[in-house]
């Protein structure tokens, strides 16, 4: 009878571990916590099922309000995080210069392009910056981020491989002569040509650069997309939004004159898969960065 009971207490306990596990949570910046299916994680919303209706509505919720989100399967996103660093008693004149630091989304990402192809080289001559270059199928593309910036930077944003073009500057004015801001059905092109979009993103990720776990990185193409995130503009929270993500801007876009319909498609890579994101951005009030193809 005793080994019975301690059987049973056994399947509880394991039960109840599985539960505490069985769900994702999302930490608000308020302390209270959600238990829930989280759905999908946008520039600025995520959405999500209740844990205990997962077959009920769907929720929406700013990541303004999140301060993490912790997966069932133990990966953890946390959002806006600062640290908080004593006070001291020192005095200003005692206390050595600190070093200048570049905010977090003009630091240079370590890169490393695949030692195993054979890249091309590119001079822009609109101001003599050189790219490297690799054939992906039949098309070429850029293996760099676009770093040209416009006169007055006049819808632009960040530096070096960190730069952001609003849409319209993406479209028209990114890319040299000779090359273009690519199509969503280009896009697709290469995408399948890489075995489509459940694998192709670790195939396009630098293999370095990326925060952990990097699912899948191999940067077998020789496309080294290293994360950057994306800037909205606007009133409405501005600032850097996803920076453990690459977001690059396509030319395809949707007729509209409000933030809400008048959309543009991007690609997304994301450090914890192997997964290609296809989604919408406003064109209005967001910069994204630009890989150029070479015309065909």
């Amino acid at each position: 009878m005793k080994i019975i009971k301690a059987f049973i207490y056994i399947i509880i306990f394991v039960s109840v571990g599985f539960s505490v596990h069985a769900q994702d949570l999302i930490y608000k910046k308020d302390k209270s916590t959600i238990k829930a299916k989280v759905l999908e994680v946008d520039l600025d919303v995520v959405r999500y099922k209740m844990e205990v209706n997962p077959e009920g509505p769907t929720y929406t919720i700013k990541k303004s309000m999140i301060s993490k989100i912790v997966y069932k399967n133990g990966y953890e996103e946390v959002y806006n995080q600062i640290e908080e660093v004593p006070v001291s008693k020192e005095t200003v004149q005692d206390k050595p210069k600190s070093p200048e630091v570049k905010p977090k989304e003009e630091v240079k990402k370590e890169t490393k392009k695949n030692p195993d192809l054979e890249y091309g080289e590119l001079t822009d001559p609109r101001d003599g910056q050189k790219y490297k270059t690799i054939k992906i199928g039949t098309q070429t593309w850029m293996a760099e981020n676009m770093k040209y910036r416009v006169k007055k930077n006049k819808g632009i944003t960040g530096s070096g491989e960190m730069t952001k073009y609003e849409f319209y500057k993406a479209k028209r004015r990114a890319c040299p002569e000779g090359w273009h801001l690519p199509s969503n059905h280009e896009w697709k092109i290469m995408i399948d040509h890489l075995g489509g979009m459940k694998v192709a993103g670790g195939k396009l990720k630098s293999v370095t650069g990326w925060q952990e776990p990097n699912y899948a990185a191999t940067n077998e193409s020789g496309f080294t997309a290293i994360p950057t995130g994306a800037y909205q503009g606007g009133l409405v929270e501005p600032g850097w939004k996803l920076p453990e993500w690459a977001i690059f801007w396509t030319s395809t876009w949707t007729f509209g004159y409000s933030t809400i319909n008048a959309n543009a498609r991007v690609y997304i890579l994301k450090p914890e898969t192997a997964v290609v994101t296809r989604k919408k951005l406003s064109r209005y009030d967001h910069y994204a960065p630009v890989r150029c193809m070479k015309n065909q």
